[in-house]
């Protein structure tokens, strides 16, 4: 028994050595096939050399281009550096190297891509280089040979570069993507022709016909090709691609117009994806001639093709498609014999003009139908939804008519054997109820039911029964009233605009419809005002509710719940607004024009739309703001003449302090003025406790431009500042008189417009004025010196406008410096330095600058005599004075004297002998 118990503990042992020992073996080959230092360190330094050599050709630098490819960090791996795959089955080589769009030269400018650099990658498979700017390829060594030092290489993207030649010296290529290009010719070489390529692009070059296609036969492994938006000739055939077994072949969008070029296409017995879109043909008869019988997928949109018998036969003897699309075209009667297509999965008839009996034409088509387009066609009379009766796999209907309504009659309890995933039907006569068959459907994902006449409530069943329902539209229709599902639903669009609904919107339509990204109610005859859970609207994106009956005003949290809103309209309501007070609209996206009904805004103080693209004249009517302070229309686009009127407005005057309480207000409720505009939540951009929304704190704060500079005015201080500024427009015209009314206005800014005319006098009545910016306009005249009486001034700038004459620099203006006055070429006078008095005549000029300079040379000259003679007459004097002090000087002076005479005898008697 012992003996037993040993042997058994012995195997036991012996299985857990060999299981730990299996356990190691396969945990080092996994370790040895991953690699131990990731990336090839000569794979790493080539990475960091091309990364070098691709930015020296961008005319600008950017840090973020393969930021990641970093040389600082030798230990980093740049196996996970981005745009690189590496290979852990091949000891971490780099097989996937995509550099698109990294280079960036002007459109003159061209670079060629040194393939010696690719070297370092031996094992490359996929190659990126797309959306550069590429016109060639070099190796100052190898030439073209170098590609074949790239021997693993499958897949190579050269589109949208400045290629116009052909390329050559490919091996193991599979696929090569010359698309977006300059090519006009093509020439496969003999390293090309013993590629293994299989997909070619050239599609979007400028080939004129395929005899510059040359050595393209030779592909005998090529199965698709694509030469689409070139600008083939339609005369010039296409023979040179017979010998080629082609399964695609795209030769969507040139001008092809007849066949003749294209019986080629006949010869093709294995072609079976064949893209003749966007040419000109328009004889159905005839193209169906070339058609092979092995075609699958035919494309034929986008043409000119009419009413054709024969070539709906010949497209009936296509028994293997699967594919059939003639939208876009000019057809008129409808194919009935597509029934015999068996195969056909999809068909597309869209944008025709086909009419004749619709119920008669669907129940003949083939039983495996998946998309059914028929769309925007001249389809009447009367429709039966049974007549679908044989479709069983049918995901897609689309049924509309461009002239009339379709007549649909009452169904029985007919059970649908399809479940669609996108239904569109217009202008049909549903009648008070939707089309039964819908009962059964429960997994449509797209409803679209517009310009029906539909009547009586929301479809509330619809939306529950589907419940990956995420649009549904029923606009146009004669809805009564909104109906929404008792249980939370995903839907992302809700377009119910355009009816005769007449109800106020439920509470809760926030809780219900929480996922709504684009909801239109507009149109309607909602009244009430709008819930607060809305704001249970996270992603809102986009909301119209205009035109209704709505009043009241928006809920703080609507604003501040639907923080991802985009897009907001609610022309055309009753909010009210007679209590706002402030309204900051800065920043934004709106867009439009104001409308005249602000004017009811009687209470506001402070209207701020700076910065966004509000168009059209500011209307006069915002005149009657009586209350206004601080008005701020810069940078828009408005355009015409500043209202005179806004001389009328107090801007100071007449203020009820009692309503000075600038506390707890909120922020754009009113905003009914504002027509057509797109809204990106930046109104009053304080954050809330999440970081994200619209608080509204106790304390307003206004920041308004003054001085040049943006200042904060908070509380009290705000009903002592008052401002207009209508910078930076289009505002042409004078400057209004009226604008010598505003006495208590503190800033005024009209600079960068188009403004003409000059400076009215009675703009010096602006007593408290401490900020007048005009610059930038098309101002003229004289400066008035009455300015110089504006004490309160701190910035004053009429700069690049056309003044002229002389400035009064004088009283508070000599606080200015030049400035305040460049680009006014005929302005004078200080602090320009540039005189006002008359230039004399040129010649004068010449002649007193002449005599000018002949007194200077007189007057110097006499100071030089005078100055020798001082000169000499103080040296003589010193030298007199020093011998007749000192007698031992004076002997030895005269005895150097009587030396130097005899020197000077004895050389004239040797000079001249005597």
């Amino acid at each position: 028994m012992e003996i037993k118990m040993r042997s058994w503990w012995w195997v036991k042992e012996k299985k857990k050595q060999m299981a730990l020992v299996f356990i190691t073996v396969m945990m080092i080959l996994q370790f040895q096939m991953k690699g131990c230092v990731g990336c090839v360190e000569t794979e790493r330094m080539g990475l960091l050399q091309l990364k070098s050599y691709l930015n020296s050709f961008s005319s600008y630098k950017d840090e973020n281009i393969l930021k990641s490819w970093i040389d600082d960090d030798p230990t980093s791996d740049c196996c996970n550096w981005e745009s690189i795959k590496c290979s852990d089955a091949i000891g971490g080589h780099i097989v996937d190297l995509s550099l698109s769009l990294l280079t960036s030269l002007s459109l003159d400018q061209t670079c060629g891509l040194n393939l010696s650099l690719l070297h370092t990658f031996p094992q490359l498979k996929t190659l990126d280089l797309s959306l550069n700017d590429f016109s060639h390829l070099f190796d100052p060594i190898h030439g073209y040979k170098s590609f074949q030092r790239l021997q693993n290489l499958e897949f190579l993207d050269l589109s949208y570069n400045k290629f116009n030649y052909s390329l050559n010296n490919f091996r193991e290529l599979e696929e090569l993507d010359l698309s977006l290009n300059s090519l006009h010719d093509f020439e496969a070489g003999d390293g090309l022709r013993k590629t293994k390529l299989k997909k070619l692009d050239l599609s979007s070059n400028i080939f004129s016909n395929t005899s510059r296609l040359k050595g393209i036969e030779h592909f005998v492994e090529l199965e698709v090709l694509s030469l689409a938006f070139n600008q083939f000739n339609p005369i010039q055939s296409i023979q040179g691609l017979r010998k080629i077994k082609l399964k695609e072949l795209d030769l969507r969008h040139n001008e092809f117009s007849d066949i003749a070029g294209l019986k080629v296409l006949k010869d093709m017995p294995k072609l079976q994806e064949l893209d003749l879109s966007g040419n000109d043909f328009t004889d159905l008869d005839s193209l169906g001639l070339v058609f092979p019988s092995s075609l699958q997928v035919l494309d034929l949109q986008n043409n000119q093709l009419s009413s054709a018998h024969k070539g709906y036969s010949k497209l009936c003897g296509l028994m293997n498609l699967q594919k059939l699309d003639l939208k876009n075209n000019a057809l008129t009667s409808m194919p009935n014999c597509l029934g015999n297509l068996s195969r056909l999965r999809t068909l597309d008839l869209s944008n025709n003009q086909l009419n004749g009996n619709l119920s008669s034409f669907v129940s003949g088509l083939p039983s495996a139908l998946e998309y059914l387009f028929l769309i925007d066609n001249n389809f009447n009379g009367s429709f039966l939804f049974n007549s679908l009766v044989n479709q069983t796999r049918l995901t897609i209907l689309t049924l509309s008519s461009k002239v009339g309504l379709i007549q649909t009659q009452a169904e029985s309890s007919w059970v649908p054997l399809f479940q669609l995933k996108i239904l569109k039907l217009q202008n049909f006569i549903l009648g008070s109820t939707i089309p039964g068959f819908l009962f059964h459907q429960h997994d449509l994902y797209y409803v679209d039911l517009s310009h029906n006449k539909l009547t009586g409530p929301f479809p509330t069943w619809l939306v529950q029964n589907n419940p990956r329902l995420e649009a549904i539209l029923l606009n146009n229709n004669r809805l009564t009233e909104l109906q929404l599902p008792r249980l939370v639903h995903g839907l992302i669009s809700l377009d119910i605009s355009s009816n005769m609904i007449n109800d106020s919107i439920q509470e809760d339509i926030g809780v219900v419809f929480p996922t709504l990204r684009f909801m239109n109610v507009s149109s309607n005859h909602f009244h009430g005002t709008i819930p607060y859970l809305m704001g249970e609207m996270k992603t809102l994106a986009s909301l119209d509710m205009s035109s209704n009956g709505l009043s009241g005003q928006l809920p703080k949290t609507f604003l501040s719940g639907c923080y991802s809103l985009e897009f907001l309209r609610l022309s055309n309501n009753q909010f009210q607004a007679e209590s706002l007070e402030v309204l900051d609209l800065r920043n934004n996206n709106f867009s439009g024009k104001i409308l005249n009904t602000m004017s009811k805004m009687s209470r506001l103080r402070v209207l701020l739309l700076r910065n966004n693209n509000l168009q059209s004249h500011i209307p006069e009517k915002i005149c009657q703001l009586s209350e206004v302070g601080l008005l701020d229309l810069s940078h828009n686009k408005f355009s015409g003449a500043i209202p005179s009127c806004l001389g009328n407005m107090s801007f100071g005057t007449e203020r009820d302090d009692d309503r000075m309480q600038w506390e707890t207000k909120f922020i754009g409720t009113g905003i009914q003025f504002l027509q057509n505009w797109s809204y990106i939540p930046a109104i009053n951009p304080a954050t809330n406790d999440e970081g994200r929304g619209i608080i509204f704190t106790i304390g307003t704060v206004v920041d308004f431009l003054t001085k040049n500079r943006y200042e904060a005015y908070q509380g009290d201080i705000i009903q002592y500042m008052y401002g207009l500024d209508l910078s930076s427009n289009r505002l042409s015209g004078e400057i209004p008189v009226e604008i010598g009314n505003l006495v208590n206005i503190r800033c005024l800014n009209f600079s960068s417009n188009r403004l003409t005319g000059s400076i009215p006098y009675n703009i010096s009545k602006l007593k408290n004025l401490e900020s007048l910016d005009l610059s930038n306009n098309k101002l003229y005249g004289k400066i008035p010196p009455v300015l110089t009486d504006l004490n309160s001034l701190g910035y004053f700038n009429v700069s690049c406008n056309n003044f002229s004459g002389e400035i009064p620099f004088k009283g508070h203006l000599v606080t200015f410096d030049n400035r305040s006055y460049i680009g006014n070429a005929h302005l004078c006078g200080l602090p320009t330095n540039i005189s006002c008095n008359p230039t004399k005549n040129p010649e004068a000029n010449a002649l007193t600058h002449s005599n000018e300079e002949e007194d200077d040379v007189m007057i110097d000259m006499e100071w030089f005599y005078w100055t020798c003679g001082a000169v000499y007459i103080s040296t003589s004097l010193a030298l007199l004075a020093f011998l007749c002090i000192d007698s031992r000087w004076y002997q030895e002076w005269f005895y150097h004297v009587d030396l130097f005479i005899h020197h000077l005898q004895r050389y004239k008697r040797f000079a001249f002998g005597n």
